[in-house]
């Protein structure tokens, strides 16, 4: 069974199964080294962990459908044989049966208007604001990713058991964008003493470029001044790949 370890900043945590992982504190952008593979990865990039982010529940409701307005008709009425005896009769009949045409008529009228009405109401309710397309979202992430640049790289590194005048130092930087791809990470050294004093720094350029969700190792010796006992390590620059 394969092992995971995730990181959080520049602290890693692990090893974990895939049922123990369940319970840590990892989202889809969490990077994840598993035993055995070469680089670390973005938790939505492992296969085997998507089914801790399948949602739970039913699923959403649907759109709500409008309903369809009745259809109606012209009322029809039944009319009864009228004696000439005398026309007033069939003159009054007549004009009941205008006047209650002309209301129902009015009567549909209003129910259609209100429908409509109803209908726009809806429209204005849920929002008639234009959504993003993905093209636009995508460029809207491009651009804070490359705004930020530091939010997104991040590294591992080791040092030799002994430091001496010289030292090696190797190490992993990350680069957990889904975007934007940047190159020329500059790496700064804190020389310390046993006491912990700094004593001195100095900047190293690893010349590579950094794709989206990938990373890349570095296998340094450097100088080091004299007493020290500890070095610590910062990235404090880079750039962005055009």
């Amino acid at each position: 069974m394969s092992k995971y370890y995730y990181s959080i900043g520049a602290e890693k945590f692990g090893p974990f199964t895939i049922e123990e992982l369940k319970n840590k504190p990892i989202g889809l952008d969490t990077l994840v080294w598993v035993e055995g593979t070469s680089n670390w990865l973005e938790a939505r990039h492992i296969n085997e962990l998507q089914a801790l982010f399948t949602p739970v529940g039913p699923p959403p409701l649907p759109i709500s459908i409008v309903p369809q307005q009745p259809n109606y008709t012209n009322p029809t009425y039944a009319t009864t044989p009228v004696k000439r005896k005398s026309n007033f009769g069939l003159i009054t009949i007549i004009i009941i049966g205008i006047c209650m045409l002309v209301a129902g008529g009015i009567a549909i009228s209003s129910q259609n208007n209100s429908g409509d009405l109803s209908f726009s109401e809806r429209l204005v309710g849920n929002g008639s604001e234009r959504e993003k397309t993905p093209e636009e979202i995508k460029a809207d992430l491009k651009e804070r990713e490359e705004a930020d640049v530091l939010k997104y790289l991040s590294l591992d590194y080791k040092l030799e058991p002994n430091l001496g005048i010289r030292a090696r130092i190797t190490g992993v930087v990350h680069n957990s964008a889904s975007i934007a791809t940047y190159k020329d990470a500059v790496i700064r050294m804190t020389f310390l003493t046993k006491t912990e004093t700094v004593i001195g720094t100095e900047d190293k350029t690893m010349f590579e470029y950094l794709k989206p969700s990938s990373s890349k190792t570095f296998d340094w010796r450097i100088r080091t001044p004299n007493k020290t006992a500890l070095i610590g390590l910062q990235i404090v620059n880079a750039s962005v790949a055009n």
